[in-house]
Order: structure tokens, then C-alpha cells, then sequence
């Protein structure tokens, strides 16, 4: 039997996603994040062979019967120590079987473009871009790290609540719909609590501050101008992160080279996809709709090196694009 394993690994959620030659989908498994900085390499592994067992026994197959695998996860080529130790793990678990081990972005971008040429662009609780250019290099921009960049993600905006409200509480801007939404959502009895509520609730809290930008949201599509603001800001800045891999991969290109826009950010809707869609499209970007979802770009990696050919892997996708919707897994 020749099956294909694809992983893709985050900060808060892992998917493992098991298909046959066709692209049909045997089984699948949802674990939590695989974070090298929160939990380590050990834990990680154990979780990776906890994942695999479940979807092979899912299926009633076993690691003999997998022809390739490829995992997306966070922090590799950033941190030098775990992209020493992923691949020997990988190797321990599928021993004889073509195994390889990508950033989480790559994965990502494979997926939304289907292997080919373009950029991805991510933005749920940090951002970053990825992008393949016709010869098969790849380049990224931002995705620093929420301290010193992740600009336009959602927890850059939720940074950006807690901004705006001080500012519309001393008077600096209007007072409108996000004053009274943040006052209520944090139960505040004065302005002033958000700064213990900021230090006990959230400081420290990635995702928690991340979550914050539904709020900002809420108060942008209730017509505060900030808030609003706020949207067009992230945009510039994403389109900015995107445009830095155009150059690298793209310079001097005349034709509009295809851009995906994915993550949780973009469940706000036009405020974010309005701005951020014009910046794009006048520096020669296309948009287009993702394909597949991450696990879905790995399993097609994973093709791709066990040696499908490029109208196999054209066929894959076409029934990976029908098996993921069908098993709600967009």
C-alpha cells in the first residue's frame, strides 16, 4: 500500500492527515500545539508519535505501509537546536521512509498554492509570508516573534486595543464604540483597571491578547474610526511583509504574481480583506482563494518527494481540494 502522511504543526493546534495514492483521505487527527519553545523536543516527538499511531490504527495500517512524509512546524530554520533535532526524530519514527521537516509557513504556502509559484501570506496570531518562485526557491519576510514584529497579526491589533482604549479614555482620540466595548467585556469600574486586568489577565498571554482583536473588530464594524483605522494600519503592514518576498523571489516581474491570504485575521471580513486586497493588487499581486489547508500542502510535499509526477500531484490535489471540504477540514 503506498499512503502519504502530512502534519502540520502550530503554537496551538496540530493536524495529522493521512491519504492514499488518489488523495482520498483515510484518517485524520487534531492534538494540540507542537512548540519548541513552550514545550521541547521531547514532547514534541511524543506527541508526533502519539498523532501518527492514531491515524494508522485509524486507518488499519501500519508505518510499513507509508511511501512519504512531510511535517510542517513552528521554529524550524530559526532555532539551530531544533532544526538539528527534528529530523533525527522524524528519522527514528519512519526509518527507511523519505521524511522531511518544514516550517509550518512552508507547509502553509504549499497548500494555499498547490505547490505552485506565489506567495502565502499568514496572519492569525503572529504574520508572516512565504513564498515559491518558478525555480522552486523559497523566501519568507516577518514572523519574528510577537515582541519585535508579527506587525498586522491579531495580536498586533489586540496590543492595538489596549492602545486605542487608554488613548480614547485620557481624551487623545473620540471616545466611541470601543471605549464602551473593552469598559464592558473586561468588567472594568474605572479606566484605569485595564492596567492591572493587563498585567494579572494578559501580560504574558500570546494567545489571550491575540483573541483581543474580536473586540477591535466588534468596534470597527459599530463605526469607531480607530478601530477602523487599526485595520487599514495592519494592512499596510502585511502588504509590506508580502511585498518583501515578491522582491526577493519575483524582481522585475511583469506578470501579477498569485498571493493567498490565510489565518484567522481574515475571519473579520472586509475590514481587514478591503485594504489589505488594494495594497496588494496595485504592486502587481493577485489575489486568490487557498486551495488546500496546510496538512493538505504537506501530504502533497510528501508526494512530491516520494517522486509523483507533476500531472500526478495535479490530480491529487483536485481530490484533496473535494476530500478536505467534505471532512470540514478548511
Amino acid at each position: 500500500m503506498r499512503l502519504f502522511l502530512g502534519i502540520d504543526g502550530g503554537g496551538t493546534k496540530t493536524l495529522f492527515l493521512l491519504t492514499d495514492g488518489e488523495g482520498a483521505i483515510l484518517s485524520f487527527k487534531k492534538l494540540d500545539g507542537v512548540d519548541f519553545n513552550q514545550i521541547g523536543a521531547d514532547n514534541i516527538s511524543r506527541k508526533l508519535q502519539g498523532g501518527t499511531a492514531d491515524v494508522l490504527r485509524q486507518a488499519g495500517v501500519t508505518c510499513h505501509d507509508l511511501a512519504a512524509v512531510c511535517a510542517g512546524l513552528p521554529y524550524l530554520d530559526e532555532s539551530a537546536e531544533w532544526s538539528r533535532q527534528c529530523p533525527q526524530i522524524l528519522a527514528e519514527m519512519f526509518p527507511g521512509i523519505p521524511a522531511l521537516c518544514l516550517n509550518d509557513s512552508v507547509v502553509a504556502l504549499y497548500g494555499a498554492l498547490g505547490l505552485q509559484p506565489g506567495i502565502n501570506l499568514v496572519a492569525g496570531t503572529g504574520s508572516i509570508a512565504c513564498g515559491r518562485d518558478r525555480n522552486n526557491n523559497l523566501a519568507r519576510s516577518g514572523g519574528w516573534n510577537e515582541h519585535i514584529s508579527d506587525e498586522g497579526s491579531c495580536y498586533w491589533l489586540g496590543q492595538k486595543l489596549c492602545s486605542l482604549f487608554t488613548k480614547q479614555a485620557d481624551g487623545r482620540l473620540p471616545r466611541g464604540p470601543l471605549y464602551h466595548l473593552v469598559r464592558t467585556e473586561f468588567g472594568l469600574q474605572s479606566d484605569f483597571d485595564l492596567a492591572a486586568y493587563y498585567q494579572e489577565k494578559l501580560f504574558g498571554h500570546r494567545e489571550r491578547i491575540a483573541a483581543l482583536q474580536i473586540i477591535l473588530a466588534r468596534a470597527a464594524q459599530m463605526g469607531d474610526p480607530s478601530a477602523a483605522q487599526a485595520y487599514v494600519d495592519a494592512a499596510a503592514e502585511l502588504a509590506a511583509i508580502a511585498l518583501a518576498v515578491k522582491a526577493k523571489l519575483f524582481p522585475g516581474d511583469d506578470q501579477p504574481v498569485p498571493i493567498t491570504c490565510t489565518g484567522g485575521l481574515f475571519k473579520a471580513g472586509r475590514i481587514i480583506t478591503d485594504p489589505l486586497r488594494r495594497q496588494l493588487e496595485s504592486r502587481n499581486l493577485l489575489w486568490s482563494q487557498p486551495i488546500l489547508p496546510p496538512a493538505a500542502g504537506a501530504v502533497l510535499k510528501a508526494c512530491e518527494i516520494a517522486g509523483l509526477k507533476p500531472a500526478e500531484l495535479m490530480k491529487i490535489t483536485e481530490k484533496l481540494k473535494s476530500e478536505a471540504k467534505s471532512h470540514g477540514l478548511h
